[in-house]
């Protein structure tokens, strides 16, 4: 099982950021980073996990916090580095998983040159995943402009480090797929639960209420489902839909959420010569897939590290 970084450890360190790369990059019990990348005005690819600068924890060059909507497309990368992205706004609600991680003054934006730069040289063979993003209910405008650089990027490493792209945008990594065939695909999804697809639990009940997963779960039921690459689910086999679909995508990966690793789950990517790689993950999930006596997935993606995720590897 491979464990990789989630934005390089993002319990621990800031997200995304050459602080958190290196964290992870210095640990044995880590074997690659996952990251977000946008492109800037000038066309940089910059690691940057939302549209906008997050208020949560950017800084102007002025030390004040950001305001909403200020969008990372909206800016070059000379004007980025005037902002910082380490410390934690205070009147900000964080995220339960984020919010005891380290603060640092002064970290700037990361490209994905340098991150690849500083894997290269320092873990030849790590791996990095790169997620493409993009706002799935609306049509990417730049979605050729981003998936070439990003091959054009990721093309000098590829004899070095072990390589892989992910999205919730399956639109974009059949992109990928036609561009660069030898990269590793992970076709990202939400909690099944979310989109309507599996029994929803009292854990995502609240967040199943936001009118960002009620849309996700009209269009899934309307079809086709645009983000999918246009697919439209039958009525009986949604989980294989989905399965198939990713296989003759080019897929390597079915990325799912924690919440929806089980036996049928398993199985089914086993039958299809898929391999399966989790996000989300936490210790309980370990212990709960130890107690169903499930077979560990092919890689997991986790926010901190420790000895509970790696000692059945």
């Amino acid at each position: 099982m491979i464990v990789i970084a989630h934005r390089g450890f993002a319990a621990v360190l800031p997200e995304n950021s050459l602080e958190a790369f290196q964290y992870a990059l210095n640990r044995q019990d880590c074997a690659g980073i996952e990251l977000d990348i946008r492109l800037s005005a000038d066309q940089q690819l910059v690691i940057h996990h939302d549209a906008a600068l997050n208020p949560a924890f950017c800084k102007d060059d002025a030390g004040s916090w950001v305001q909403p909507g200020r969008l990372i497309a909206d800016f070059t990368l000379t004007q980025l580095n005037h902002f910082t992205f380490g410390e934690l706004n205070p009147a900000h609600k964080h995220h339960y998983v984020y919010a005891n991680r380290a603060e640092i003054k002064g970290v700037k934006v990361a490209t994905l040159q340098q991150v690849l730069e500083l894997a290269a040289s320092q873990r030849p063979g790590f791996t990095v995943v790169v997620e493409l993003k993009s706002a799935i209910l609306k049509r990417v405008t730049n979605a050729p402009e981003l998936v070439l650089s990003l091959v054009d990027t990721l093309k000098p490493f590829s004899a070095t480090l072990q390589l892989m792209v992910c999205s919730f945008d399956w639109r974009l990594l059949q992109l990928v797929a036609a561009k660069a065939p030898e990269l590793k695909l992970l076709f990202t999804t939400h909690p099944l639960s979310l989109l309507g697809l599996a029994p929803l639990t009292e854990h995502f009940r609240e967040q199943a209420a936001k009118p960002y997963y009620q849309k996700l779960q009209q269009r899934i039921q309307q079809g086709p489902v645009s983000w999918w690459g246009e697919l439209t689910l039958s009525k009986d086999g949604d989980m294989e839909d989905l399965a198939r679909f990713i296989k003759a995508s080019g897929g390597s990966y079915w990325f799912c959420h924690a919440s929806d690793v089980s036996a049928e789950l398993l199985a089914l990517t086993q039958r299809l010569d898929l391999q399966l790689a989790v996000w989300g993950v936490e210790d309980h999930d370990m212990v709960l897939w130890q107690q169903q006596r499930l077979p560990l997935p092919d890689l997991i993606c986790v926010d901190k590290p420790g000895f509970e995720h790696t000692e059945l590897c």
